[in-house]
Protein backbone atom coordinates (compact mmCIF):
# COMPACT_ATOMS: atom_id res chain seq x y z
CA UNK A 1 0.00 0.00 0.00
CA UNK A 2 2.67 2.54 0.52
CA UNK A 3 3.97 2.04 -2.89
CA UNK A 4 0.57 3.20 -4.65
CA UNK A 5 0.64 5.97 -1.75
CA UNK A 6 4.16 6.78 -3.19
CA UNK A 7 3.18 6.71 -6.62
CA UNK A 8 0.45 8.82 -5.92
CA UNK A 9 2.18 11.57 -4.13
CA UNK A 10 5.10 11.61 -6.78
CA UNK A 11 3.31 11.09 -10.00
CA UNK A 12 -0.31 11.95 -10.08
CA UNK A 13 -0.78 10.40 -13.35
CA UNK A 14 1.05 6.82 -12.51
CA UNK A 15 -0.84 6.69 -8.74
CA UNK A 16 -4.29 7.13 -10.80
CA UNK A 17 -3.50 4.65 -13.37
CA UNK A 18 -2.26 2.45 -10.72
CA UNK A 19 -5.09 2.94 -8.48
CA UNK A 20 -7.23 2.11 -11.67
CA UNK A 21 -5.70 -0.81 -11.80
CA UNK A 22 -6.82 -2.08 -8.12
CA UNK A 23 -9.97 -0.87 -8.97
CA UNK A 24 -10.36 -3.07 -12.14
CA UNK A 25 -8.75 -6.27 -10.30
CA UNK A 26 -11.51 -5.31 -7.12
CA UNK A 27 -14.51 -5.63 -9.58
CA UNK A 28 -12.96 -8.68 -11.10
CA UNK A 29 -12.77 -10.34 -7.92
CA UNK A 30 -16.29 -9.17 -6.48
CA UNK A 31 -17.74 -9.71 -9.68
CA UNK A 32 -16.90 -13.40 -9.95
CA UNK A 33 -17.49 -14.18 -6.37
CA UNK A 34 -21.05 -12.86 -6.77
CA UNK A 35 -21.98 -14.61 -9.79
CA UNK A 36 -20.55 -18.29 -8.17
CA UNK A 37 -22.54 -17.37 -4.77
CA UNK A 38 -25.65 -16.66 -6.94
CA UNK A 39 -25.24 -19.98 -9.30
CA UNK A 40 -24.61 -22.12 -5.80
CA UNK A 41 -27.63 -20.68 -4.08
CA UNK A 42 -29.70 -21.21 -6.82
CA UNK A 43 -32.29 -23.29 -4.94
CA UNK A 44 -32.32 -21.14 -1.71
CA UNK A 45 -33.51 -17.96 -3.15
CA UNK A 46 -35.75 -16.35 -5.07
CA UNK A 47 -33.55 -13.02 -6.32
CA UNK A 48 -30.29 -15.53 -7.21
CA UNK A 49 -30.72 -13.91 -11.05
CA UNK A 50 -30.46 -10.53 -9.82
CA UNK A 51 -27.69 -11.58 -7.64
CA UNK A 52 -26.08 -13.12 -11.08
CA UNK A 53 -26.68 -10.21 -12.76
CA UNK A 54 -24.86 -7.77 -10.80
CA UNK A 55 -22.07 -10.02 -10.37
CA UNK A 56 -21.64 -10.33 -14.68
CA UNK A 57 -22.07 -6.39 -15.03
CA UNK A 58 -19.94 -5.88 -12.12
CA UNK A 59 -16.97 -7.98 -13.71
CA UNK A 60 -18.00 -6.01 -17.13
CA UNK A 61 -16.86 -3.14 -15.55
CA UNK A 62 -13.61 -4.16 -15.05
CA UNK A 63 -13.13 -5.31 -18.12
CA UNK A 64 -14.09 -1.88 -19.66
CA UNK A 65 -11.75 -0.06 -17.11
CA UNK A 66 -8.79 -2.26 -17.54
CA UNK A 67 -9.01 -2.09 -21.90
CA UNK A 68 -9.53 1.51 -21.32
CA UNK A 69 -6.49 2.08 -19.35
CA UNK A 70 -4.82 4.50 -19.47
CA UNK A 71 -6.51 6.87 -21.71
CA UNK A 72 -9.56 7.28 -19.84
CA UNK A 73 -8.96 6.60 -16.22
CA UNK A 74 -9.57 9.37 -15.40
CA UNK A 75 -13.22 9.19 -16.13
CA UNK A 76 -13.84 5.73 -15.93
CA UNK A 77 -13.67 5.48 -11.86
CA UNK A 78 -16.01 8.20 -10.80
CA UNK A 79 -18.83 7.14 -14.00
CA UNK A 80 -18.72 2.63 -13.35
CA UNK A 81 -17.99 3.14 -9.88
CA UNK A 82 -21.64 5.25 -10.14
CA UNK A 83 -22.84 2.81 -12.15
CA UNK A 84 -22.01 -0.05 -10.19
CA UNK A 85 -23.56 1.85 -7.21
CA UNK A 86 -26.76 2.04 -8.74
CA UNK A 87 -27.37 -1.90 -9.99
CA UNK A 88 -26.70 -2.28 -5.88
CA UNK A 89 -29.16 -0.15 -5.37
CA UNK A 90 -31.81 -2.07 -7.78
CA UNK A 91 -30.80 -5.19 -6.50
CA UNK A 92 -31.35 -4.07 -2.88
CA UNK A 93 -34.98 -3.69 -3.96
CA UNK A 94 -35.13 -6.79 -5.83
CA UNK A 95 -34.41 -8.26 -2.50
CA UNK A 96 -36.56 -6.74 -0.65
CA UNK A 97 -39.35 -7.40 -2.56
CA UNK A 98 -38.79 -11.21 -2.57
CA UNK A 99 -38.21 -11.10 1.28
CA UNK A 100 -41.86 -9.15 1.38
CA UNK A 101 -43.19 -12.19 -0.74
CA UNK A 102 -41.67 -14.82 1.06
CA UNK A 103 -42.98 -12.86 4.26
CA UNK A 104 -46.48 -12.97 3.08
CA UNK A 105 -46.01 -16.83 2.31
CA UNK A 106 -45.09 -17.76 5.50
CA UNK A 107 -48.19 -15.53 7.46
Amino acid sequence: MSVCANLLARVSIVGLVSLTMLIAGFLAAKGTLRFVSAVQNLSHSNGWGWVAARGVITFMFAAIIASQLPTAALVLIGVLTGINLLMSWFSQIAYGFAARRLSSMVE
